[in-house]
């Protein structure tokens, strides 16, 4: 009903996009940017589904720009993060999620935003940092997925009393999830180890 209000295709190929209707989301895209090449959402819109299409560095394409026509776009940060951090490249998912970071006031970052910063710091080794980030976003808004994170890297830190309380709450608000239960598998591991390797020390 709108025409070529390319506001309003970017809404409907938002919606496609939401159904995993591709072709129809697509299309919508580039009428979008045909009617206005400066629109960032339309560009989001595009690099959304060729992300979808598995085709990552395209949509890392049009995701930067994106950010060339709205540098403050969380969505699009956050999903440019994702890209850098799912292809091995976590100093430049780092810089992302901290230059998004420091858009916003002390103290106000989203949980979701430390959540990411938590993995990617991980993934460079950095755990005690990982686990900072972590914790905070699990105080700000307890997730079972942070939770289980934050168990991960507290045990490759050596602490499994932390990792083990982290990791209870997270299976009390999801106690069917694979990544950690087998989590759990591994701590009681380590517990039954740690108990054998300290009765044998007493023992000699």
């Amino acid at each position: 009903l709108s025409g070529s209000d390319p506001d309003r295709l970017v809404q409907l190929g938002q919606m496609y996009l939401a159904q995993h209707n591709l072709p129809a989301a697509m299309r919508q895209a580039e009428k979008a940017i045909a009617a206005n090449k400066h629109l960032a959402g339309a560009w989001a819109l595009r690099a959304s589904v060729l992300r979808e299409c598995g085709q990552p560095e395209d949509a890392l394409a049009a995701f930067h720009r994106a950010l060339g026509f709205q540098p403050h776009y969380p969505e699009v940060q956050l999903a440019v993060a994702e890209i850098y951090r799912e292809s091995q490249r976590p100093q430049r998912a780092l810089a992302t999620l901290q230059s998004l970071a420091d858009q916003f006031p002390p103290g106000s970052v989203p949980p979701n935003l430390l959540y990411r910063q938590g993995l990617v710091l991980r993934q460079l080794g950095r755990n005690h940092d990982a686990a900072e980030c972590l914790f905070a976003a699990a105080q700000a808004s307890p997730n079972a997925d942070v939770l289980r994170e934050l168990a991960a890297t507290r045990l490759q830190l050596g602490d499994l009393a932390t990792a083990s309380t982290a990791l209870h709450t997270a299976l009390q608000l999801n106690p069917r999830d694979p990544g950690s239960l087998a989590l759990q598998q591994e701590i009681a591991s380590r517990q039954q180890n740690l108990t054998a390797s300290l009765g044998g020390a007493m023992n000699r």
